[in-house]
């Protein structure tokens, strides 16, 4: 059974948590074939491939329920029981002058773990530190709102889901 579902912007940082999840013995499992048609619908895989992790348009200028859309059409296929989705604070700041649409992509990541009952969902915020003061607490507090975890990396993101499915199955 697939175990963690990786989703965020294209670029170095999804290879980099594909390795670090196989690095903490999690398995990206590949999207089932039906679970890549229902994205194609959704626009997706031009220029890039639709595996696990998913590269998404997340920033300034993306849709940011797009993720919602994507793992619901995922999920019909093929169920997750962790999600992570990652973002680069960043981006929404060099390529845009708001915090608003990174606020707005935390609250879609609420809307949908408050939808996902059985799965469980958490953020990464890469390059926190390059948001302007304030915007990263206001992104945990959005996110922690739905129950949404949020770390700083990709190794951190994995070493909590690993210390979960252990919590889950009585071995820790």
């Amino acid at each position: 059974t697939p175990e963690v579902l990786v989703i965020g912007p294209s670029g170095g940082a999804s290879v980099l948590a594909a390795d670090v999840f196989d690095n903490a013995g999690l398995e990206l499992a590949p999207l089932p074939d039906e679970a890549r048609d229902a994205l194609r619908g959704l626009g997706l895989g031009a220029g890039s491939s639709l595996a696990n992790p998913l590269e998404i348009p997340v920033g300034p200028r993306g849709n940011p329920d797009l993720i919602q859309h994507a793992v619901k059409a995922i999920q019909s296929h093929s169920t997750y029981p962790d999600i992570v989705a990652h973002v680069n604070v960043q981006s929404f700041f060099t390529f845009g002058n708001s915090a608003a649409p990174l606020i707005a992509y935390a609250h879609s990541i609420g809307a949908l773990q408050k939808e996902l009952t059985t799965t469980r969902v958490t953020l990464v915020l890469r390059n926190a530190e390059c948001a302007p003061p304030g915007v990263e607490d206001e992104v945990r507090t959005v996110a922690r709102a739905s129950g949404v975890p949020v770390y700083r990396s990709m190794e951190a993101a994995a070493i909590a889901v690993t210390a979960g499915k252990r919590s889950a199955h009585g071995t820790a």
